[in-house]
This record gives structure tokens, C-alpha cells and sequence, in this order.
């Protein structure tokens, strides 16, 4: 997490969500926070300058914060979203920026007064006007300080209370109303699910598409190629006929060479015998 220019707290965050649609199993989705004042915006990417990039899939409203605790890198926030509270699992990438997270987190819940701190700020009130004692006693601090959830309760021993379950929330917050909040359709769950699921679509048209492509190339060079293979099939049978032709012509010339050279060698010989024969008669 880092300090922003313009005062913000930004930095990574993997977000659990779930699909909600196909009632898979939920998974993690690194998104890029920016805490400005009591809203929480999360979005996909982040440009060359450290700002959020992409668009933004999401806002938490700090200010409508009903329970908050961490443990170690993990956070889990509860929030009033549309009059009904949602749960939101946060895991920074370790333990020591987790840290960052909860204070800042805290803190921006507490300048908002929302509903956690709220309650927790009017059970401490009572509590001590009840004692007779101012409203920052012991008894109010240890509940606020928990970070746990509101409506803790208040009375006697809240301030030793507070401490031993820091960061734990009460036994209103049961599986099974976490169970039934997760199930709920909510309309920004859904349109995010929608975003994701269009980007993937778009991106696997994109891939098709180049896909399509290579194959189209690649039958052009394979027409190519079959042109080049026929044209080498038509010359190598010119060339045969050449070559059985050269032959022939060969042979003729070397039958021709034959025939002269018998006719010369016979006039040869026929010719002493003519001038012998005139000599005897």
C-alpha cells in the first residue's frame, strides 16, 4: 500500500467473490484499491504512474461499515448495501501491509461515523453516564478499540471484553446469516460478473478470429506449394522427353558415322582390285 498524491491510501488487494450466477465455488480476484475518504473503489488495473487503470468494478462504502476484524494479512468488512449488509473477504499480501489496510481502514470508518463506530460510541456514552462517569472511560474504549461488530453490547466488564475478542465478531454474526447474505442476487455482483464474463467473450472472439486467420494463411501457402510441385512435375517430364530425344538423335548420328564409315572402307578395298585386274589384261 502506498500514500497517493492526493492523499488517497491505494494498493493491491486480492478480493473474494463469488459467481453468483453458475453458483460456483468463490475464487480470488486481484484488484487495485484506493481508499479516498469513507469509499473504497477497486479496479482491474494500474497505469505507468501508480493511478488506478481500467475500469472500476466496484466501490466499498466505509461510511455504511457495520463490522470489521482482521487476522494476519486477512480482513473481513460488512457493509449496508442497498439497506441489507453485505461481507467482503480482503487478503493483503502479507501480514505487515494487511496492517496498513486495518488502520487506514479504521480510521476512514471512524472520521465517517459509521455504524460500527456509532454504536459503539452512544453504547460507550450510556455506559459511563450510567457509572456516572465521563463517556472515554474503560468501559467504552475496550469496545471501540475491539473492532468487532456493533451492538456489541455495554455494561460492566465491556472494557476487558473488547480486548480478549479483538477482532472477532459477535454471535449475531453466525454462519448461518453469512450463509444467506452470500446466496442474496445483489445487482453490482451480478453486473460484475456480466463485465468479467464479457471481457472473456471479447477475448476469445479476438483469439478465433487470429485463429482464422493462420489457417487462411497457411491454406495459401499450401496452394502455393501445390502450384510450385505441379510446375516441377511439368518440367521434370519436358526435361524426360529432352533427354529421350537427345538419345535418339545419338543413336542416329551414331548409325549414321557407322553406315559412312563401311562405305568408305569398302570403296577402299575395291579400288586396288579394279587397278590390279586392268594390269594383267
Amino acid at each position: 500500500m502506498t500514500d497517493g498524491p492526493d492523499g488517497t491510501f491505494r494498493g493491491w488487494l486480492n478480493k473474494l467473490g463469488d459467481d453468483k450466477m453458475s453458483k460456483k465455488l468463490k475464487k480470488y480476484k486481484k484488484r487495485y484499491f484506493v481508499l479516498d475518504g469513507p469509499k473504497m473503489r477497486y479496479f482491474t488495473a494500474v497505469n505507468a504512474s501508480g493511478g488506478p487503470a481500467g475500469d472500476m468494478k466496484g466501490t466499498i462504502d466505509i461510511s455504511s461499515m457495520t463490522g470489521f476484524k482482521r487476522d494476519g494479512e486477512n480482513m473481513w468488512l460488512s457493509t449496508l448495501v442497498d439497506g441489507q449488509e453485505r461481507d467482503w473477504h480482503l487478503k493483503a499480501i502479507d501480514a505487515v501491509e494487511g496492517q496498513k489496510w486495518h488502520t487506514e481502514i479504521r480510521n476512514a470508518g471512524r472520521s465517517a461515523n459509521a455504524p460500527l463506530y456509532a454504536e459503539k460510541s452512544t453504547s460507550a456514552a450510556s455506559s459511563a453516564r450510567a457509572a456516572g462517569g465521563p463517556a472515554t472511560s474503560g468501559q467504552g474504549i475496550g469496545r471501540h478499540d475491539g473492532e468487532e461488530r456493533g451492538g456489541y453490547g455495554s455494561g460492566s466488564g465491556a472494557g476487558s471484553a473488547g480486548a480478549q475478542d479483538h477482532g472477532h465478531w459477535d454471535d449475531s454474526f453466525d454462519e448461518a446469516q453469512q450463509q444467506q447474505q452470500q446466496e442474496q442476487m445483489r445487482p453490482q455482483d451480478i453486473n460484475e460478473e456480466i463485465a468479467e464474463r464479457e471481457d472473456a467473450m471479447i477475448k476469445i472472439e479476438s483469439t478465433m478470429t487470429e485463429v482464422n486467420s493462420i489457417y487462411r494463411d497457411l491454406a495459401g501457402l499450401v496452394h502455393e506449394q501445390g502450384d510450385m510441385l505441379n510446375s516441377i512435375e511439368a518440367n521434370i517430364d519436358l526435361t524426360s522427353d529432352r533427354v529421350d530425344a537427345g538419345n535418339n538423335d545419338l543413336v542416329g548420328a551414331f548409325v549414321s558415322d557407322a553406315q559412312v564409315a563401311v562405305m568408305e572402307t569398302l570403296a577402299s578395298v575395291h579400288q586396288p582390285c579394279s587397278v590390279i585386274g586392268l594390269s594383267f589384261t
